[in-house]
């Protein structure tokens, strides 16, 4: 008996495709089906490059009977469950390089189904941090702009600085990007002028 068959009753036939068994004879039909998994978040594709040290993973699973819990595996370090189960997420770290998560669903039979998706973490770039002196004896605070420079860019607000700070750090800075500062102090509604534009790199 090869390993696509098995005898039930007096009469079989065996259709095995790309993991579905089906069995038949007159009367009865069985159907064994592994879960199928897709990730479809943060891509549906096979890679990912990110700078992001935390990243959510989600997708869909389906099985002929029930997805009764999802995991995920890092082959650089980490594992846990995934919430949810048709439709499940999970807050997967990631080490610099290539990660290899995989993504594991099991029914209630026990059979289980995968899907890989490798992430790559970029360097992450050093902050910026900007200092400045003020001889503006009144004002509420600071507003710092940015533009992803070079010159000439649009600036838009990205932080309100309390008047008595003399410095301010700029954590969102992404590899690869220039770019452009300027300073104003603020009193009630009323901004400006804004400082000289300092720009890096």
């Amino acid at each position: 008996m090869t390993p696509w068959t098995r005898c039930i009753g007096s009469t079989v036939s065996v259709l095995a495709l790309l993991g579905l068994t089906l069995w038949l004879r007159p009367g009865v039909l069985l159907a064994q089906n592994t879960p199928r998994v897709q990730i479809t978040l943060p891509t549906t594709g096979a890679t990912w490059t990110t700078t992001a040290t935390l990243i959510t993973v989600a997708g869909t699973a389906r099985d002929n009977k029930r997805v009764v819990r999802v995991t995920w595996t890092n082959d650089r370090g980490g594992s846990g469950p995934a919430q949810g189960t048709t439709g499940w997420s999970a807050q997967v770290p990631l080490q610099p390089g290539a990660n290899r998560l995989t993504v594991t669903a099991f029914d209630a039979d026990g059979r289980q189904g995968q899907a890989v998706l490798t992430v790559t973490l970029t360097s992450v770039p050093p902050p910026i941090t900007l200092a400045w002196d003020d001889t503006n004896t009144s004002g509420d605070g600071f507003q710092m702009q940015r533009c992803v420079g070079p010159l000439p860019c649009t600036f838009a607000t990205v932080a309100t600085i309390a008047f008595t700070d003399r410095s301010w750090t700029d954590t969102t800075v992404l590899s690869g990007q220039a770019y452009c500062y300027r300073l104003a102090v603020t009193l009630g509604a009323r901004v400006g002028p804004y400082s000289n534009t300092a720009c890096r790199p």
